[in-house]
């Protein structure tokens, strides 16, 4: 959480429509230009192990990543910029049954790299 990272997909492709699995990333600091700023991680919780689904994910992923969470690891209630978009990374099936239970919230310019963290304190 905190990282801020460069991706050779376009970031639409990680909006609330669905996620590509295994995506890769390179890790920058913050204050060098970057695609995305991860701002929370959590585990799909599943009770039988099976796949639940991506449809499932992404309503989690849509709950999980939230106004409230980009807050709280911002420091502030102000909204984000005006144009920054809330993003995830999601398991796929292949991704699940290979170890893969972690969603990956995360936020970007969908027109290009930025510089600079999403937090107050800008770091």
């Amino acid at each position: 959480m905190g990282d801020c990272f460069n991706t050779p997909d376009d970031m639409r492709d990680y909006d609330a429509s669905g996620a590509p699995a295994d995506p890769s990333v390179d890790i920058v600091p913050c204050g060098q230009p970057h695609d995305g700023e991860a701002f929370a991680v959590f585990t799909v919780e599943n009770g039988d192990g099976a796949f639940p689904g991506a449809d499932k994910i992404r309503v989690m992923a849509e709950q999980k990543c939230g106004e409230t969470v980009v807050a709280a690891y911002r420091g502030t209630d102000a909204a984000l910029p005006q144009n920054l978009e809330l993003y995830y990374y999601l398991p796929t099936e292949r991704s699940w049954d290979d170890g893969d239970h972690e969603v990956t919230c995360f936020v970007g310019d969908p027109a290009g790299q930025r510089t600079g963290s999403i937090r107050t304190s800008g770091t």
